[in-house]
């Protein structure tokens, strides 16, 4: 089975440079930078945040724009997951941050205090479901 990949990341995306600062929880940040380790925790791709939302399992274009060459994305490539066009070029990369490290430090520099663009942007993940305010099951 072909999994769906977007042409470019959605707006809200972890991974693209323009996306405001604070838009997810600490916790969804904090999982970003364990992409950049050679054998990550898990070995499959990393699902876009909106994949809740529009009922389509969908991989995330930043993730795998910034971890084309990621032990994960070869697996999937090898199972016929992605197909090798799926697999975004060097030029298409510069649209995002280069690593989750980069990625997860960005995002949480406005995290107590997101911008109005990032609240509207909060609101209107929550508004289709793909989001939440905080992190509701850390506790469980």
């Amino acid at each position: 089975m072909t999994l769906r990949v977007p042409r470019q990341a959605c707006n809200t995306c972890p991974y693209r440079r323009d996306t405001p600062s604070g838009l997810w929880s600490r916790s969804e940040y904090e999982k970003l930078p364990d992409y950049d380790r050679e054998f990550p925790p898990e070995l499959a791709v990393f699902w876009c945040h909106q994949s809740n939302a529009s009922g389509q399992p969908t991989v995330c274009r930043g993730w795998l724009a910034a971890h084309r060459d990621a032990v994960a994305v070869r697996l999937a490539c090898a199972q016929g997951q992605l197909r090798p066009e799926d697999v975004p070029e060097d030029g298409e990369v510069e649209t995002y941050y280069a690593t989750g490290a980069e990625a997860c430090a960005a995002g949480l520099v406005e995290l107590e205090n997101p911008s109005p663009e990032a609240r509207a942007r909060i609101e209107a993940l929550l508004l289709r479901g793909a989001g939440r305010w905080e992190d509701e099951d850390e506790d469980e």
